[in-house]
């Protein structure tokens, strides 16, 4: 199967439309559940301006004052995939359809703001840890994060606690390695707190 005859097929259950992507590029990967994607260049112009039409407020009823519309959210909003599945149509092209939800609200302004926590999200095993933002400076995409020291004695114990591919547990591949790769970065605010973070999608 080639990468670059795939359709993609993204599916935003509050939203009533359905959205593609007809063409991907080869060598591509294709998104897996959790990670965090745009959906702009992904869009062909067709759909970007039919979503130019719906309100926001339209599609989530927590953003009823907001008066952009869909084409800015998928413009600066960020989605994560919660599921993937693979399917072949009738005349027998092969789809994959992403089962998205809605994981940062596109406020640019917070994005300067330095945050008190930051949000370690080790999105292979679904778990995070939120550590005091001690750095000098937020860790950019593809950049490799010493967490070792940054962690409390409870966030070892979740570590501990959780099955590692790469080790008896996640802990131990972190006290073993002590780096952690950015793969994505973004802001959003925790829902028990309200508070703002620095929330960075991480690989081991």
């Amino acid at each position: 199967m080639e990468r670059n005859d795939m359709i993609l097929y993204f599916d935003i259950p509050e939203f009533s439309e359905s959205l593609y992507c007809p063409w991907w590029k080869p060598g591509y990967m294709i998104p897996q559940a959790g990670d965090n994607i745009r959906l702009e260049n992904l869009l062909p112009e067709e759909q970007l301006a039919l979503l130019e039409l719906v309100p926001v407020r339209e599609v989530w009823a927590d953003m009823e004052e907001c008066d952009q519309t869909m084409r800015w959210m998928v413009k600066h909003g960020l989605f994560r995939v919660v599921e993937r599945g693979f399917s072949l149509r009738k005349d027998g092209k092969p789809c994959c359809s992403l089962r998205l939800q809605r994981y940062s609200m596109p406020r640019a302004e917070k994005r300067t703001e330095r945050t008190e926590k930051i949000r370690f999200y080790f999105r292979k095993y679904f778990v995070h840890v939120d550590v005091p933002n001690t750095l000098p400076q937020y860790p950019e995409v593809r950049e490799y994060v010493h967490i070792k020291p940054l962690l409390s004695e409870t966030d070892r114990r979740l570590l501990a606690e959780t099955e590692c591919d790469e080790a008896e547990n996640l802990l131990d591949w972190i006290e073993e390695e002590g780096y952690c790769r950015v793969r994505a970065r973004c802001w959003r605010q925790d829902e028990e707190s309200g508070e703002w973070l620095c929330v960075l999608s991480v690989d081991v």
